[in-house]
């Protein structure tokens, strides 16, 4: 189930209908102030000019992360079929450490038609509330968040085949499920290693 598509589509039959606000509705829009990026080139990025009058999907990843990886297909299958109807499609690169050589090594590997962005200080995890790798998140035209979580169900029968497994893994300081965004410590900290394994996966409310 693409639960990322069902609401992308959702968020298109509300919004064609209704013209553009010229700006944010503060009782239901997300930050006042610049969302600082980088893109490939070292030039910094606004999100909120990025994604103007547009709704935008963002993805949050790593080049080394083997779900995200996983979940390459079905972000190319969402970009052809929503990014001609006028939803922006945006990567964004969590960790500082990723230099832009290797993001465009990863964009051209797995074929990726939409832009990377970096986050180094992690101002868009933040004001998301995003914690792992890969999780999606869709901003209406009035910057509200109008979903977060999974991109589909792919991998739910892939954790319950490996919950045991992955419990050993936990132990071991490995993420056989998703990538922890290791946060500054500004934010709220997770120590290193920390996974998120099947319990918390199903409590978890996106």
């Amino acid at each position: 189930v693409h639960l990322l598509a069902i609401c992308t589509a959702t968020a298109l039959a509300h919004g064609c209908s209704e013209s553009a606000k010229s700006g944010p509705d503060s009782s239901a829009t997300v930050g006042a102030g610049p969302i600082a990026l980088l893109d490939l080139n070292d030039q910094s990025i606004d999100f909120w000019q990025r994604s103007k009058d547009r709704i935008t999907v963002v993805v949050f990843t790593r080049t080394d992360c083997p779900i995200s990886n996983r979940h390459a297909p079905d972000v190319r299958d969402l970009y052809e079929k929503f990014h001609s109807r006028g939803v922006e499609f945006l990567l964004i690169y969590v960790d500082p450490s990723e230099s832009p050589d290797a993001i465009r090594k990863h964009l051209a590997e797995y074929s990726y038609p939409c832009a990377g962005l970096r986050d180094l200080k992690h101002a868009l995890v933040a004001c998301t509330g995003a914690t792992v790798t890969p999780e999606a998140v869709v901003f209406d035209r009035s910057r509200k968040i109008i979903y977060r979580g999974r991109i589909n169900d792919r991998n739910l029968g892939f954790v319950d085949a490996r919950a045991q497994e992955g419990e050993e893994e936990r132990r071991r300081g490995h993420c056989p499920y998703s990538c922890i965004i290791q946060q500054h410590h500004h934010h709220h900290y997770r120590p290193s290693g920390q996974c998120l394994v099947l319990g918390n996966f199903r409590r978890r409310r996106f």
